[in-house]
């Protein structure tokens, strides 16, 4: 079952049923930022029980709460699924440069999809909206849409303009720089390596499309996330930005392998990403070059190096693991191509949102009550095929009544939690996410810490559960 299953249309009597605004939505045109939110507004009120919409805001230098871009335009967001513990949240943000918009119609047209297959009993779109909280952000440069649609600008829709935001800054390049304090903390071998910007209540001096999405990211338990741009055709992950010993090397990250695999969820979705014989034209070249991704996805630094990105920005400060997507290679096709555009990727949309459920998922607890968001942490080492243990150097901590979602690959892993006043508990796990993407389900594994009163306190040695007999041995 795919993506293309959502759109059923209803019968009676060899009639169609009288249809809402998101029936007759043209989908081979160009929506302005007055239509996108219509379609969004259009969408929550026809699924109105599994959808919500909201706009992002942020604190100025000044303390005063803000939810404008420069031109006095919003982000929206459309929300499906509950907010309940322990469900994973995913996101999709488009339109990052203004003008790469393939993102943004997609993400339009997939909340449509999603709110008519849901009303219309699709196994496919109940899974997707009744096992994750899914956000859809269509645009996080409407100013930047807007110059790139300006009439009376020179280069209107030639893939120049609008690039920025109406500042004249790139949204791509204006996030804390935690790559470069990451390379400085693995030259001197401290930690930590992970939630290296914390304060979401920080007064932002940055751009107020920046502001606001680091705000979003800091104040919600993302566990996946997706940002569309255009101009290639490739899943790009981290780490985007060089490191300074190793210019246009690649730079893995502590979870390359699950990097990996999740950037061919999308990419294995999308035959024209995926096979190499469908490769972009060469900057100032002819068609046909040879294609460079294999496989259609790429380490972000090995192909050009990004500073300040919000890819690394999701991976550094948080617990969200995201993906950079290059939809095709016009950054602004004509309206009458996107049709074509929805099915190469609609199939991959649907493996990307499905991976949200890799690895494990679970509940802390302490003395028998939930911790607090950010008051423990999940450790994981990967066994290696010789029987080696192998430490992940990238942690995730608790979210809201102590659930907590590491996204992993396949293979055996040992995972402890650490709490303060409590003695680390580890157990060992073996995961297979499997090939069918409808029953990919992450593993339930919880911890039950100070649950023994003589374990309390620090330095106590770590509890290990009997799911690690014959795995770790004495010391480890």
């Amino acid at each position: 079952m795919n993506l293309s299953d959502f759109s059923i249309i209803i019968l009676s009597f060899g009639c169609v049923v009288l249809a809402t605004d998101i029936d007759k939505i043209e989908w081979g045109k160009h929506h302005d930022n007055k239509e996108v939110f219509e379609i969004l507004e259009a969408v929550n009120k026809r699924c109105p029980d599994i959808t919500s919409l909201y706009h992002l805001k942020y604190r100025d230098t000044s303390g005063n709460e803000r939810d404008e871009t420069p031109r006095g335009n919003k982000l929206h967001v459309l929300a499906f699924g509950t907010s309940e513990p322990g469900r994973p949240e995913f996101k999709w943000v488009g339109n990052m440069h203004g003008n790469e918009v393939v993102g943004r119609e997609l993400i339009l047209r997939l909340a449509v999809d999603l709110c008519l297959g849901h009303r219309n009993g699709n196994p496919l779109a109940a899974s997707l909206v009744g096992r994750a909280r899914l956000h859809l952000m269509p645009s996080m440069n409407p100013d930047g849409w807007e110059i790139a649609n300006d009439p009376s600008a020179p280069g209107r829709r030639t893939e120049v303009k609008g690039r920025q935001n109406a500042n004249n800054v790139d949204l791509n390049r204006d996030f804390p720089d935690l790559d470069r304090r990451i390379y400085e903390l693995e030259r001197a071998g401290t930690g930590p390596f992970d939630h290296l910007f914390s304060n979401h209540t920080e007064r932002c001096g940055r751009q107020p499309e920046t502001c606001m999405v680091m705000k979003w990211i800091l104040t919600n338990n993302f566990v996946l996330s997706a940002n569309l741009h255009g101009g290639d055709k490739v899943a790009n992950y981290p780490y985007d930005e060089s490191r300074p010993d190793s210019p246009n090397a690649y730079s893995a990250s502590p979870d390359d392998r699950l990097f990996r695999q999740l950037a061919l969820a999308y990419s294995s979705g999308n035959p024209a990403m995926y096979d190499r014989r469908y490769a972009c034209p060469a900057e100032g070249g002819a068609d046909g070059r040879p294609n460079p991704f294999r496989r259609g996805v790429t380490n972000g630094a090995k192909w050009y190096s990004v500073a300040s990105g919000m890819q690394d920005f999701n991976y550094l400060a948080s617990n969200c693991y995201e993906i950079t997507v290059e939809l095709g290679c016009k950054k602004y096709p004509p309206g009458n191509e996107l049709p074509r555009y929805w099915e190469e990727n609609r199939q991959a949309l649907v493996n990307y949102m499905s991976a949200v459920h890799f690895g494990i998922k679970g509940q802390v607890t302490k003395a028998g009550s939930p911790v607090a968001k950010g008051a423990a942490v999940i450790t994981v080492d990967r066994i290696d095929t010789d029987g080696s243990v192998l430490p992940i150097l990238h942690n995730v901590n608790t979210g809201a009544h102590g659930y907590y979602h590491r996204l992993l690959t396949d293979g055996p892993f040992v995972v402890t939690a650490n709490a303060p006043g409590c003695a680390p508990v580890t157990k060992c796990v073996m995961i297979d996410n499997g090939v069918n993407l409808e029953r990919w389900s992450a593993r339930q594994v919880d911890f039950h810490l100070c649950a023994d009163a003589a374990a309390t306190g620090s330095g106590k040695p770590r509890q290990i559960d009997s799911s690690c007999e014959g795995v770790l041995v004495d010391g480890e």
